[in-house]
């Protein structure tokens, strides 16, 4: 079929890997770097997000931990399942583009192909078609919404568009983009 399935269990957290990663890819200093992983697939890697697998993972399962942001395009492969662990799902797919975002909760833009999220015993609760999103809490609480995904993904570009926001605003993402700080009068910027 062309629609893939992606599949999304909640886990209470990470699991232990028992060992340390045999690979970590950090973006400390950019606003996004590239990443080829060993399968093909890729992943952007936003500021402050890091990324690890173990040296097998080609072999049998492609599996990943995220913290921070990402967007994956990842290479399709049937007998292989890409699979990307957050501290609050483990998301599932065989090949499809979509962005992944933990902190205090997790959230899922489907950009191609779609999803199906399930709950611990994979029983399907819902369904994602490209434009959808998801928001996982950190109680396990789902939630869907219609997004226009670009919204979502274009950071990878490294595009910036700063629509209907304050100048006081715009300084903090500013500063925090360039790693500058700004000294001016905010009375001034009204």
């Amino acid at each position: 079929a062309s629609c893939l399935l992606l599949f999304i269990a909640l886990w209470t957290g990470i699991p232990k890997l028992g060992k340390k990663p045999d690979t970590v890819l950090e973006n400390t200093n950019e606003a996004v770097s590239l990443h080829s992983l060993p399968d093909g697939s890729r992943a952007f890697l936003r500021k402050g997000a890091s990324l690890s697998y173990d040296n097998d993972f080609n072999s049998g399962s492609r599996t990943v931990s995220l913290v921070g942001e990402a967007y994956f395009d990842v290479t399709r492969d049937e007998a292989s399942p890409f699979v990307v662990l957050t501290p609050h799902t483990k998301v599932k797919v065989l090949g499809t583009s979509f962005n992944v975002r933990s902190g205090d909760n997790t959230q899922v833009v489907l950009e191609k192909g779609k999803v199906a999220l399930c709950d611990s015993e994979d029983r399907q609760v819902a369904e994602l078609l490209p434009g959808n999103m998801a928001t996982v809490s950190d109680g396990g609480r789902i939630t869907l919404s219609a997004v226009q995904t670009s919204d979502y993904t274009k950071w990878r570009y490294n595009y910036r568009i700063y629509e209907s926001c304050s100048f006081d605003d715009f300084v903090f993402m500013a500063e925090d983009r360039f790693g500058v700080r700004f000294v001016y009068d905010p009375s001034k910027f009204r």
